[in-house]
């Protein structure tokens, strides 16, 4: 009934500033329950009331401060509506307030790995404040700059640092980079040295796909030569080795349905369009990095990325 009552229109601040004042505390209450359906109701009515009214909420730093823990839960879904919560409730927090939810989230990341101390996150734990970090800088935009000599180089790092088989970690550090040059470019301006160059390697970034044209062209004549030496000396050893290596080819067959690092290079794309875009001074510099990067890319086998590709 409540979830009904904040989606309805309201038509004078009278009402509003009444609906929020009693609904602000029963949504807070509703996110110390233990059953994860009202906690999910509940964070989803917070996010409505801050997206149409945040200005009105009393004491938005105590909602904050109540939002907090809802980041390190273990549901997926809780740690993505809070996230959206906290950068929809961002635009009405006090400076002070902003400053230390972004203190929060890049201290968080430092943390991580390097001897940093604190408290150590799981992958998905890092995830939830990489999101973070880009959703709080598009809703706040140059309010962010204070966090970006710190939030860049950390996000780089958890980009370099995420486990082979992790794509979705490397797409929330390119995405959360995007937000920085699109919402903060001018701030972002004297890392694009570190940034620029992890675009290009990420645009190209498929492990489970070899492509002939790009590996050097392998041994040439000599390999041939080899080969037939191979051959003479003992051909039903090469026939053994070539069983076995169809054998290990079997068992490691991979799925393209199952492949998610397309979405790595569109968003390294994506990223490289808002860098381009965002620095039309810089253009002659950045096209001779990445001109020839980028138009390679063109025959990317995933259509959406091509897509990305062209647009840039």
């Amino acid at each position: 009934a409540l979830k009904t009552v904040l989606t309805a229109d309201i038509t004078t601040d009278a009402t509003a500033t009444a609906l929020v004042t009693t609904a602000t505390p029963l949504i807070i209450q509703g996110l110390a329950s233990p059953h994860p359906d009202v906690v999910g109701n509940s964070l989803d009515m917070l996010s409505e009331l801050a997206v149409r009214y945040g200005s009105l909420i009393p004491n938005p730093d105590a909602v904050q401060q109540a939002l907090l823990p809802e980041l390190d839960q273990g549901r997926a879904g809780t740690r993505k509506k809070a996230i959206q919560c906290l950068a929809a409730l961002a635009t009405s927090l006090s400076l002070t307030s902003l400053h230390q939810l972004m203190e929060v989230a890049v201290t968080k990341l430092e943390q991580q790995g390097g001897g940093g101390g604190g408290e150590a996150l799981k992958a998905d734990g890092i995830r939830t404040y990489i999101q973070l970090l880009g959703a709080l800088c598009r809703s706040v935009g140059s309010k962010f700059s204070i966090a970006l000599p710190r939030a860049v180089p950390v996000v780089l790092q958890q980009l370099e640092r995420a486990a082979e088989s992790d794509d979705e970690m490397r797409e929330y550090c390119l995405q959360s980079l995007e937000s920085f040059v699109v919402r903060c470019s001018e701030d972002v301006r004297p890392m694009l040295d570190g940034v620029i160059p992890l675009c290009l390697k990420y645009i190209k970034y498929d492990p489970n796909y070899q492509d002939d044209d790009d590996d050097g062209g392998g041994g040439g004549d000599d390999a041939m030569d080899e080969d037939d030496n191979d051959n003479n000396d003992g051909g039903m050893e090469d026939d053994a080795d070539e069983d076995e290596d169809d054998e290990e080819y079997s068992e490691e067959e991979y799925s393209d349905d199952e492949d998610t690092s397309w979405k790595v290079r569109r968003a390294s794309a994506r990223l490289l369009t808002a860098i381009i875009g965002h620095y039309p001074d810089l253009f002659l510099t950045i096209y001779s990095q990445v001109a020839s990067p980028v138009i390679a890319r063109i025959k990317d086998r995933e259509e959406t990325v091509k897509i990305e590709v062209m647009g840039t």
